[in-house]
């Protein structure tokens, strides 16, 4: 086993800023046509070596056409050393997305258990292209 060295970006405190599940009572299977998933992310309070990064997630739409609808916040605080090889715009696009999506999966796979519908698992997402620089 190799020794794990701890990298100098890092992250603390995630958590949920914004969760909301709503079950569409109109919802009709025949229409049903999978669920859309989307997602945007925010970079608030760059400094130096340091951003508040929030990752706002959508699944399903209101009306007749899916059996619910979630939106989801996460947010967590992240830091960079000056040692970091990478630029920390591109860490904090695309790592941290991908760590607060880590987090986001279990909430809404529990949320949507615990509002009685079959756990929804957020599918891996390839972001590599979404921030493409």
């Amino acid at each position: 086993m190799k020794q794990i060295k701890k990298s100098g970006f890092q992250f603390s405190n995630p958590h949920i800023e914004k969760v909301l599940l709503q079950s569409n009572d109109d919802f009709e299977e025949e229409k049903y046509d999978g669920m859309p998933i989307s997602y945007g992310v925010k970079i608030k309070e760059k400094e130096e070596s340091s951003a508040i990064v929030e990752l706002e997630i959508s699944i399903g739409q209101e009306g007749e056409t899916t059996p619910f609808y979630v939106e989801l916040i996460v947010v967590s605080k992240f830091r960079w050393t000056d040692d970091v090889e990478a630029p920390a715009d591109s860490l904090l696009k695309l790592n941290a997305t991908t760590l607060l999506m880590s987090y986001a999966r279990p909430i809404i796979a529990h949320l949507t258990a615990d509002a009685g519908f079959k756990p929804f698992n957020i599918p891996f997402v390839d972001l590599r292209n979404d921030f493409a620089e």
